[in-house]
């Protein structure tokens, strides 16, 4: 596999770095993931204006930023030779800090940027879930619309519901609201009502949520309706599902070994966004 680190592309078993920076020490950096339709992407800008978010979090100034055009440029570059243009891949954004050492800033922070692309391979078997220990870090604690390197959280949160047998876990607020999943953002349907968390709730707004709900909205036969909801109130939906960029929307065929439906709205709702992506994809 080839890479771009630095301006460069590279085979990724020759990249180096320095062992001694805050993006080793302290996890201080900020990455993003997207799926490559064929070297298109849906709300590309999206995605690098949250990237943005993440460095300005981190002390990068604006004239630092990389740009929307040089992220893309690079971006189709690490497809091209790794004979990924013309099939659906993973891109992830990597950029860390090279500080040495400290939490003081004395000076604009020196930073890496990495690129790597892989082929997705599509899934779409439906989701057990289960309810993990493990909360979401709150707002006030660190900003949650920044998709930051130290997200330790989550990964326990995926381990947690691994080793337990399920595919993913449901993450509560540190006041037991529903939140969303270690790596997914999370929707259920009652009826003609598809409830979801709102933005109170501690979670990663993430872009295919925003898409998502921009579909429902504009539906005559559902309604949506954010807010806070307990844990029980989601055991009793008729069907429900998780959304992310990479994997799009992932039927739920059970919480905690309570069933739901996983058919006929998941699969209208992917139709829907299919026909969507055809009209967005750049």
């Amino acid at each position: 596999m080839k890479i771009f680190l630095n301006g460069n592309i590279i085979e990724q078993e020759t990249a180096t770095i320095s062992v001694v920076s805050s993006g080793l020490y302290y996890g201080a950096g900020c990455f993003e993931s997207m799926r490559s339709y064929s070297g298109k992407f849906l709300h590309f800008k999206d995605h690098v204006d949250r990237l943005h978010s993440g460095l300005i979090y981190l002390g990068l100034s604006a004239e630092q930023l990389p740009q929307e055009d040089t992220l893309r440029k690079a971006i189709a570059d690490v497809l091209e030779v790794n004979n990924l243009r013309n099939i659906e891949a993973r891109v992830r954004i990597q950029i860390s800090l090279n500080e040495k050492g400290g939490y003081s800033k004395k000076n604009e922070p020196a930073f890496h940027t990495l690129i790597t692309a892989k082929t997705h391979q599509v899934d779409n078997k439906p989701k057990r879930l289960c309810t993990v220990q493990t909360r979401v870090i709150p707002d006030l604690c660190r900003p949650v619309n920044c998709k930051l390197s130290n997200m330790l959280h989550y990964r326990n949160a995926f381990r947690e519901a691994e080793l337990k047998g399920f595919d993913d876990g449901l993450m509560l607020t540190v006041d037991d609201v529903i939140s969303e999943t270690s790596i997914a953002n999370i929707f259920w349907k009652k009826g003609s009502t598809i409830f979801t968390p709102d933005q109170t709730c501690d979670f990663l707004p993430g872009i295919m949520r925003k898409i998502i709900l921009n579909i429902l909205d504009q539906s005559d036969n559902m309604q949506v309706k954010r807010g806070r909801f307990l844990l029980d109130e989601i055991k009793s939906a008729d069907e429900v599902f998780i959304t992310n960029s990479v994997r799009e929307i992932s039927a739920v065929e059970s919480l905690d070994e309570v069933p739901f439906e996983t058919s006929s709205f998941v699969t209208t709702l992917q139709q829907s966004l299919d026909k969507y992506k055809l009209e967005q994809l750049t």
